[in-house]
């Protein structure tokens, strides 16, 4: 009789703002006005995109993210309104 095992995928939601350097996500929603969502669509970032953050936002400063092999720095407020799905493996 073979033993089967099943694994769960356990899944967080948070702000991209939330996760510390070496986390990676996938971007769910963008939760802010249409010049927001503007600003993010021409840097290339949208929801679906994949993404990695490089620094976090220590004491308040910008963002170091990684998506499409380009590093981008975001300010915090952006950050906040990035809202990504992060594996349980990821989270801290």
């Amino acid at each position: 009789m073979a033993t089967e095992s099943k694994q769960t995928k356990t899944t967080h939601i948070l702000p991209l703002s939330a996760l510390h350097a070496g986390q990676s996500g996938k971007v769910l929603e963008i939760t802010g006005g249409w010049s927001l969502r503007r600003r993010l669509n021409q840097i290339g970032i949208h929801v679906g995109d994949r993404l990695q953050v490089v620094r976090g936002a220590v004491f308040g400063g910008p963002v170091l993210i990684r998506i499409h092999f380009c590093d981008i720095a975001l300010g915090r407020g952006m950050a906040q309104r990035i809202i990504v799905e992060v594996n349980e493996k990821n989270v801290q």
